[in-house]
């Protein structure tokens, strides 16, 4: 072999041992962070607790001491002495929120380069084997990126009459993640009072009257008053909106409205 083919075959070999250097370390800072997204429960729980012991915390505290009723045990949970009680758990309640919602995209992003890492390794073996470079070309190393399919929505979008989304739960997790997760707290939230059905968002916080009339038909549509041709239907913005402590899909509601409908001839929108 001459000493330009081995000179050669060594650039390319650095250069590939760089990008699996840098591999690796991107691998072991997403799988730190989808540890850390995977505690997202405990987070909200945190914030369940201090819900709960609302009346005891006070600006100033930098810790405080509760009982925990899952394990009825004491635990301390950290607090910023600088914010106020309401602060506090809009922090840890935001805090949940934003690693159960990241959970899906590190756990993708993690898959893609180990994926990467080996392509790479693959890459390696080939070039300490190569005897011909000819078609060893440096500037293709990494696979060209193909179009990631989207991952499956908790939801059904449909579009109002006025342009105006409507987000329609499609089970009793998905319906969790659809109100937790995916509305704002000031998009309006519909549900049949009573009965099993999909939570509703409408992505408006000033929604016109057509479009709540047809988010209150799309909420009886999918609920189980269906088959009686009516119900009555749950009318608030999500931010009055709070989820039930292991109960997916259930949630207590502080301040809403009613209106009772009738199922149309056709369905809406």
């Amino acid at each position: 072999m001459t000493d330009k083919f081995e000179e050669l075959k060594t650039q390319l070999r650095i250069e590939l041992e760089g990008k699996i250097k840098n591999q690796i370390k991107k691998i072991k800072c997403l799988e730190c962070e989808l540890e850390k997204c995977s505690t997202w429960k405990e987070a909200f729980h945190e914030g369940e607790l201090l819900k709960a012991n609302y009346g005891i915390l006070k600006k100033g505290m930098a810790a405080i001491t509760l009982l925990d009723w899952e394990t009825n045990q004491e635990i301390q949970i950290s607090l910023n002495p600088k914010k106020t009680s309401q602060e506090q758990l809009s922090v840890k309640f935001k805090k949940a929120k934003k690693m159960e919602s990241g959970l899906a995209s590190v756990a993708l992003l993690l898959q893609e380069s180990l994926q990467k890492l080996s392509y790479l390794e693959d890459k390696m073996c080939q070039l300490e084997k190569a005897e011909d470079l000819s078609e060893f070309k440096p500037k293709k190393i990494l696979p060209a990126k193909k179009n990631v399919p989207e991952k499956a929505l908790p939801y059904k979008e449909f579009t109002s009459r006025a342009g105006i989304k409507i987000l329609v739960g499609k089970n009793a997790k998905a319906n969790d993640k659809l109100t937790f997760v995916y509305a704002n707290g000031s998009d309006w939230w519909l549900h049949v009072q009573d009965f099993p059905g999909s939570h509703v968002v409408i992505k408006s916080a000033d929604p016109d009257q057509e479009t709540l009339e047809e988010a209150m038909q799309l909420a009886l549509k999918y609920s189980k008053a269906k088959d009686r041709g009516e119900g009555e239907i749950c009318l608030t913005q999500r931010k009055y909106v709070t989820r039930l402590p292991r109960h997916p899909g259930k949630v207590q509601v502080s301040k809403h409205k009613t209106v009772v409908i009738r199922r149309a001839t056709a369905d809406s929108p």
